[in-house]
């Protein structure tokens, strides 16, 4: 599948980085340029449909875009966004897995 790249940055918004990630020492800031570019990482591709189509509607009707990043260690790096509240959320993977 061809990866999606938008002409123009997708809006960060407030950014919000999870307890972990900040405990970690996570450079984020190269994830949250590729998920500005609209590239969604390691997704579904019925997620990456979504994130697409989502994308593509008037910017008064957006409402969530989600991505994915395999890091070096294997850990995953996941940013999800509310466009309509202007929230972005920065978080591994697993720190909700394991909650479940």
């Amino acid at each position: 599948m061809k990866p999606f790249k938008t002409k123009r940055p997708i809006p960060i918004g407030k950014l919000l980085v999870s307890k972990k990630v900040n405990e970690l020492g996570i450079d984020i800031m190269p994830y949250v340029y590729r998920y500005q570019a609209g590239d969604w990482g390691q997704i579904s591709d019925e997620l990456r449909d979504d994130n697409e189509r989502e994308w593509h509607k008037p910017a008064h009707a957006r409402k969530y875009l989600q991505s994915r990043y395999e890091m070096s260690d294997g850990e995953r790096i996941c940013i999800s966004a509310n466009l309509s509240l202007g929230i972005t959320c920065v978080f591994l993977e697993n720190e909700f897995q394991s909650s479940q």
